[in-house]
Order: C-alpha cells, then sequence, then structure tokens
C-alpha cells in the first residue's frame, strides 16, 4: 500500500496491537484493494505480554503519544491526513471516543466492534447503561462476531443501525501443523488448559473438576499454560496432586504448536469472556473443547447441536458437570476422534484470516441489514 497519505478508507483506531489483529491487518493489506491505516494507542494493553516485532506490521500504522494533548494534536493531524470515510473503533475506552466526531460530519461512517460482556466479569450500573445506549447510536454500524453478541447489542442500538459480522480468525495455516504433529491417542488423556491463570477464567472451578476426576481414578494428565495472579496457587496444587501436572508460563502465539500438539482436548471453564480466541485455535488444532456456557459464541463455535459437534458445554461454576464432561470424553476415543476431526474441519472452513479480510470488505461497502429500536 502506498506510504504517501491518500485519502483513506477505512481506519482501524483500536486500544493496542495484538499477534491476532497484526495477522488480520496485514492480510487486508497484501490481498484488498482496500486503503487503510491504523492508529494505535499503545503498543501493548494492559495486562499482555504479546509480542509483536515490527516486522509482523506490514501496513500503515501510527502509536500515539501517551500524553493526552499530545495525543488529540496527534489524531488531529492524522484525521485531516487521512480523510477516512470510516473509523472502525471499540466503544469501552474514553481515549477511543474522539472517533465519534464522524457521526457529525457528512458522508463520514462510525463503525464499533463489539462482543457480549457478562456480570460475572463486569459490574453493571445504571450510568454505564445509560452511557452505552448513547455511545453505541452514535454508530452507523456495529460489528459483532456472532448471534450472541448482536442479540446482547440490539437493545442499545437505534432504529437505523446496521449490524454486520466481523468473525474471530486465527493462523490456521499455523495451527493446523499440530494435527499432523500430535503422536497417536493414547491413555492417559492429556487436557490443556491455556490462558490467563485469573479467577475469572474459572480456574478454582477447574482444579476442583480435576480433584474429583481424581478421587475416580480418570486417565488424563493436565497441562496449564499461561500466567497470572494464580500461577503460584496453581504450583502447589500440582506439586500435591497425584495427577501428572505440567504448569508453564505464558508463551507466545508462534509457540502455541508444541502445547497443542500434545493435547487431546482444551478445557475453557470461565465465569464469562466476551469471546475466548484460544477456543479457536484448538479447534484449528483439530482438539475437541470442553467449555462453560459463559462465553461469546460458544454454542455456534462447538456446534453442540449439530450432528457433528466439535465439544461439549456446561453450565459455568459447575464443577461436578465439568469433571463429567471431562470424564466423558477420556472414557470414549471414538468421541474424542470424530469431534477432533469435526473442528479441524470447521476451523477450515470458517476461521482463516481471508474470511476476516471479506467481511471487512463487506462492511464498507455495504450489504447491512437494519435492525435495532427507536433511537
Amino acid at each position: 500500500m502506498s506510504s504517501n497519505h491518500p485519502k483513506r478508507d477505512i481506519v482501524f483506531f483500536l486500544p493496542a496491537i495484538n499477534p491476532y489483529w497484526a495477522k488480520r491487518l496485514a492480510a487486508l493489506n497484501e490481498s484488498s484493494d482496500i486503503s487503510f491505516e491504523c492508529w494505535f494507542l499503545a503498543r501493548r494493553g494492559p495486562g499482555r505480554e504479546w509480542v509483536v516485532p515490527d516486522s509482523d506490521l506490514r501496513f500503515v500504522h501510527h502509536f500515539l503519544p501517551s500524553n493526552p494533548v499530545s495525543r488529540l494534536k496527534q489524531l488531529l493531524r492524522l484525521y485531516v491526513r487521512a480523510r477516512p470515510t470510516y473509523i472502525l473503533t471499540f466503544h469501552f475506552m474514553p481515549s477511543l471516543w474522539p472517533s465519534m466526531i464522524q457521526r457529525l460530519l457528512p458522508g463520514k461512517k462510525l463503525i464499533f466492534y463489539a462482543e457480549k460482556t457478562w456480570d460475572s466479569w463486569v459490574k453493571r450500573t445504571p450510568a454505564k447503561e445509560f452511557a452505552k445506549r448513547v455511545i453505541f447510536r452514535q454508530a452507523n454500524v456495529i460489528l459483532t462476531p456472532g448471534a450472541d453478541a448482536e442479540e446482547y447489542l440490539l437493545p442499545y442500538s437505534g432504529s437505523k443501525t446496521v449490524f454486520g459480522r466481523l468473525p474471530h480468525v486465527v493462523d490456521v495455516d499455523y495451527l493446523s501443523r499440530a494435527r499432523v504433529a500430535r503422536p497417536h491417542r493414547q491413555t492417559p488423556i492429556h487436557v490443556l488448559y491455556l490462558g490467563r491463570l485469573i479467577a475469572e477464567k474459572g480456574i478454582h472451578h477447574l482444579l476442583n473438576a480435576l480433584d474429583l476426576l481424581t478421587q475416580e481414578g480418570a486417565p488424563i494428565t493436565v497441562s496449564f499454560v499461561g500466567s497470572g495472579n494464580l500461577y503460584d496457587e496453581i504450583k502447589v496444587w500440582s506439586e500435591s496432586s497425584p495427577l501428572d501436572v505440567r504448569l508453564e508460563q505464558f508463551v507466545q502465539a508462534d509457540s502455541l504448536n508444541r502445547f497443542l500438539a500434545e493435547a487431546d482436548l482444551l478445557v475453557f471453564p470461565t465465569l464469562g469472556d466476551p469471546y475466548g480466541l484460544v477456543v479457536d485455535e484448538a479447534l484449528a488444532a483439530g482438539i475437541p473443547v470442553i467449555s462453560s456456557d459463559a462465553a461469546g459464541e460458544i454454542g455456534e463455535r462447538l456446534g453442540t447441536d449439530t450432528a457433528h459437534p466439535r465439544g461439549l458445554i456446561y453450565p459455568s461454576g459447575d464443577t461436578a458437570a465439568l469433571a463429567s464432561q471431562i470424564a466423558l470424553l477420556c472414557q470414549d476415543d471414538q468421541i474424542l476422534g470424530e469431534m477432533g476431526r469435526s473442528a479441524a474441519s470447521y476451523a477450515d472452513q470458517n476461521s482463516t484470516v481471508n474470511k476476516w479480510v471479506e467481511s471487512i470488505e463487506r462492511a464498507i461497502r455495504p450489504r447491512g441489514r437494519k435492525i435495532g429500536i427507536d433511537g
């Protein structure tokens, strides 16, 4: 893409860069004629450990100053130069709200990307609910990853809001190599938890479920891969558990396959995740998933109401149900294998980066549908 700052079709105004957005944006730059650039508030989001090398930022981008006054001045300069028809951003950070100037200018469009949130993670207040109604009604378009998010956001939208889909996607080309590298399945079944080690992810319920399985003599081994304030607690638990437990610190996205290739089953016990991209990574690696029901779009992703499910779903916080589902898959190698094959097939069809590029193209060459309530 030319770097002489032409008028942009779209600007992506984002809190920070991560490996997933970097791959998507690079693919958009390489395979589409859409003119775009990216503005980032920070190199890395709070509490995140991702490292994105400069070589992966293969698109026009700008990191904004941390000082609020300097940031606004830089934003004004970038906006005048780019003159974007669309700005795509998030609603939840005041530092991103200058993008709402789009709503005031003729011929300009504002896109919010949003997901479902959960009471277990987000404290609801009347003021917050009112603010969401006001903010979301500034958007011309709201893009979501699926039906769960759209249903959640519908009461906040206006009568002229256009909803569209922007799927989460992963590096299927890379993750699919874990399918080839995985050894022939044998007992004990290897269970993987991959993600932040924090209470909101349902870690304590998983530990309790594993204790129940230990009492029943279930043939499993376990890996925890991630970082967080529960790391030391999990380490103490692992040292006293009779299970074979492996505990590893956070790894970058391009190092996931050495853990995915060893896993027979991923467990995602979250108490309330807007999405949970690790589920898609596991599916791309051909791994069945057991997830709580408190994750965005989880029913669609795991296909639990289809003839070829890719995993199981249990009520969030129900330790006994989680233990029962792990035990079920450990005892039925045929079901586990069928789910793994279905997972791989689903990822190949739905989770590639090209799907994201196609969705962006549809969004800004619009064919949306109007749904909502009176604004």
